[in-house]
């Protein structure tokens, strides 16, 4: 059993995966970059006000529905 060539393939394997890390950091950075960053996909979000008028609609819409269901209960009985 030779240590010094058993260090020397090893020294030699450490350089081999350097260059394989080096090459596939420079392969990610390339391909992030590729993509515009001015898409945005998804959905918009809303403004302060926005979700207010929205919360406000909703708030009216679910008490005009509780009313037609206890209607319709009281009609059923």
């Amino acid at each position: 059993m030779d240590l010094t060539r058993i260090i020397e393939q090893l020294y030699a394997e450490r350089h081999r995966v350097r260059q394989a890390i080096a090459t596939l950091e420079q392969f990610q950075q390339e391909r992030n970059t590729a993509v515009p960053s001015h898409r945005k996909r998804g959905r918009k979000s809303m403004g302060t006000e926005e979700r207010k008028a929205v919360a406000e609609r909703m708030k009216i819409y679910w008490a005009e529905k509780r009313e037609q269901d206890t209607k319709k209960l009281r009609e059923d009985s």
